[in-house]
């Protein structure tokens, strides 16, 4: 299993202010502290608060966002997965 990156939270504005948390769906899994693009919401149904999350190109570096999620070691024991195992860096968040 790959390690993944982490990201120690401190002093951020969204700890107290709601309006910066979106929720986000994407079509890669996604390592705490990469950052996206929110360009569109989901035009899912079911989905209508949920925006998609789109990897920026160098031309489009402005208005990003960075993913946070708190960190869910995990451990996969052939198909099975065990929460709260392993090490922190195995964590991500899942396409």
């Amino acid at each position: 299993m790959a390690n993944h990156a982490v990201v120690i939270a401190n002093k951020i504005a969204a700890e107290d202010v709601g309006a910066y948390v979106r929720p986000v769906i994407a079509q890669e899994d996604i390592d705490n502290g990469n950052i996206f693009s929110l360009v569109a919401k989901s035009s899912t149904a079911g989905e209508s608060e949920v925006w998609n999350a789109v990897v920026p190109t160098t031309g489009s570096l402005t208005g990003l966002w960075m993913a946070l999620e708190p960190e869910l070691p995990f451990a996969k024991i052939g198909s099975r997965q065990y929460n709260g195992l392993g090490t922190i860096q195995d964590f991500y968040t899942s396409a």
